[in-house]
């Protein structure tokens, strides 16, 4: 795999795959909003950071993204997890007709 490859999700047999490429990721940072901040001053975008090693920053995203996080009532997620519950709750506001209220579900 390229490691400027886009990023691609799509469902392979019964598992949800999320892809992008090294490269593909560092630039997304260098691009993104919070990397690139308005500078009153001088009435300008300006970048903050710029990605040295590809490798290393996808390296301590998986960390990250990997690492638990203490919930309310003493339970535990990562942030791909709370990431996944969110957007699970959104696809139901949005009307995701894979799911069902469970009080809705017909009694044999």
């Amino acid at each position: 795999m390229k490691s400027s490859t886009p990023l691609k999700i799509s469902i392979e047999g019964n598992e949800l795959v999320i892809r992008i490429g090294i490269d593909t990721l560092a630039s997304a940072f260098e691009r993104s909003e919070i990397n690139n901040p308005h500078n009153d001053a001088t009435d300008e975008w300006e970048q903050s950071f710029t990605v040295t090693d590809p490798r290393e920053l996808a390296k301590d995203i998986i960390y990250i993204i990997k690492e638990p996080i203490a919930g309310d009532f003493g339970s535990v997620s990562t942030s791909l997890e709370l990431f996944l519950d969110e957007a699970c709750q959104e696809a139901i506001e949005r009307g995701c007709i894979g799911v069902i209220e469970t009080n809705k579900i017909p009694k044999d």
